[in-house]
């Protein structure tokens, strides 16, 4: 028996449009890696330090890439990955330093960084992240 500890994974998940899931698929694809792979790789290119030892640990599965004449390139979809659980939690660090909106804009971000087509529209932000208690309402402005 190993006296290391086991590997902790955390499932994440992304809401977007079913075009860019598509450019997502196509960009793993081609560079046959895993979305969740491609997604980690995004998060290096923008700067996060990553431990190599959790590196290449997503598993690569066949991925049907789709056309965008299936169905409505503008439909919301929700894609599920599974990260190295310290991953998870340094992106969720370095998305509080980076006054990022939002996990799902962190990745895309990344993606965009890896030369996926992504427009500035499709992060959806909403200005920067603020902690609780600074935010405001559409209700607060006068």
């Amino acid at each position: 028996m190993s006296d290391q500890p086991a590997f902790e994974w955390s499932s994440t998940s992304l809401t977007l449009p079913l075009r860019i899931r598509h450019r997502i698929e196509e960009y793993a694809t081609s560079e046959g890696i895993a979305i969740a792979q491609a997604i980690v790789n995004g998060l290096v290119a923008l700067g996060m330090d990553v431990d190599e030892s959790l590196m290449n640990r997503a598993r690569a599965r066949k991925i049907k890439v789709r056309s965008d004449t299936e169905e409505d390139p503008e439909k919301r979809v929700t894609v599920h990955i599974r990260i190295p659980s310290q991953i998870y939690k340094d992106a969720q660090a370095f998305r509080f330093a980076r006054q990022e909106p939002s996990m799902t804009s962190l990745y895309l971000r990344g993606l965009k960084e890896l030369g996926v087509d992504i427009d500035p529209e499709d992060f959806g932000d909403h200005g920067p992240w603020k902690p609780r208690g600074q935010r405001t309402t559409e209700n607060d402005k006068p």
